[in-house]
């Protein structure tokens, strides 16, 4: 790879109107979800963000504070 790298090309396409009101729907239910998560309070709120709730290991976060409950 040294003596003949790879060309990286990076592609970027906008999304339509319609894959942005999909996001802000999706973004605007995590919120709802979240809020009601947060009404008991044997859930630790820090870690559980809309912002937390893009990375991959969300679902761990999540499933370690409900664990004990269910």
């Amino acid at each position: 790879l040294e003596r003949d790298p790879p060309d990286v090309v990076d592609i970027r396409v906008p999304m339509s109107k319609y894959m942005v009101g999909i996001q802000k729907a999706i973004i605007e239910v995590m919120g709802a979800c979240l809020k009601e998560m947060r009404k008991t309070n044997k859930v630790d709120v820090e870690d559980l963000t809309v912002e937390n709730g893009l990375f991959k290991s969300f679902d761990e976060i999540v499933r370690r504070q409900l664990d004990p409950i269910w």
